[in-house]
């Protein structure tokens, strides 16, 4: 059933045709003899053979991701105090997530899905969705692949895409969820405007990302370290810049910030 519902959203980023995935010879075809895409420990390769900056930055940090992110030994949690002035990620990212209702029955894009570690719980509780969780970094999906599979997760499709040219049919996404994910993205208003492509007329989308000018220590650690390793993006934005973006494809009906992480939740704008 998830590979049929697959083959249903997925197309060629390239030419746009049609995916027909074949698990079995660990390849997606696209009705062209001359063009594939390599499925690797069941994850779709749209990236075959890239490795630039951003990818290798994430691939490499991809071990240790979980811990910068959720562990509460006392290293990473002063790191993040330092660096973000928060402790704990769920102060904002259960925020994002408590808008998907756990009876969800649609097709909901993650993206960048990470490792899992932010999302596991939500997902082990949303068994009747089917997720596309979609990321820049095959070393990120292999690690989220792997903690959902522990977990029994089966109704998810892992996807190795660029969200700014995303592997997925018009209209065919019914909710978007993309935490930390617009300030590591280097093409950041077409990554917004594939998303909204990607959405039906109803869908929703919610996510954070840091902005620029709340916080002095957090723009410096962003500045010095972050954007100089690869795992964020310039250019970046304060909020309201981000949110004038935002309004330009989505509707908002709810924002806030948490220091330098902004959230909001929004829908598609019906026309442009």
């Amino acid at each position: 059933m998830k590979m049929q519902r697959a083959d249903s959203i997925l197309v060629c980023p390239k030419t746009g045709g049609g995916i027909l995935l074949d698990g079995e010879n660990g390849i997606a075809e696209t009705g062209r003899s001359d063009m594939s895409y390599p499925i690797r420990d069941g994850i779709v390769d749209f990236l075959p053979g890239v490795r630039d900056l951003i990818s290798v930055s994430y691939d490499r940090s991809a071990s240790r991701y979980d811990s910068y992110m959720k562990s509460g030994n006392l290293f990473w949690t002063l790191i993040r105090q330092i660096g973000w002035g928060i402790a704990r990620t769920e102060s904002y990212t259960a925020k994002v997530l408590s808008v998907i209702p756990d009876d969800f029955d649609g097709v909901l894009l993650d993206v960048p899905v990470g490792t899992g570690v932010l999302t596991l719980e939500k997902y082990a509780r949303m068994k009747k969705a089917t997720i596309l969780s979609v990321d820049y970094s095959i070393g990120m999906l292999q690690q989220a692949k792997k903690r959902f599979e522990q977990r029994d997760i089966d109704n998810v499709i892992f996807v190795r895409g660029d969200v700014g040219s995303l592997p997925l049919r018009d209209s065919s996404v019914d909710f978007c969820v993309s935490m930390n994910g617009l300030h590591a993205f280097p093409r950041k208003v077409v990554a917004l405007s594939e998303i909204r492509r990607v959405l039906k007329p109803d869908g929703g989308f919610a996510g954070c990302f840091y902005v620029t000018g709340k916080r002095r220590l957090t723009d410096l650690f962003v500045w010095a370290i972050l954007s100089k390793t690869g795992s964020f993006a310039e250019p970046f934005f304060d909020e309201a810049v981000a949110l004038s973006l935002l309004e330009k494809g989505f509707r908002i009906s709810s924002h806030g910030n948490n220091h330098s992480i902004f959230f909001f939740e929004a829908s598609k704008r019906q026309s442009l």
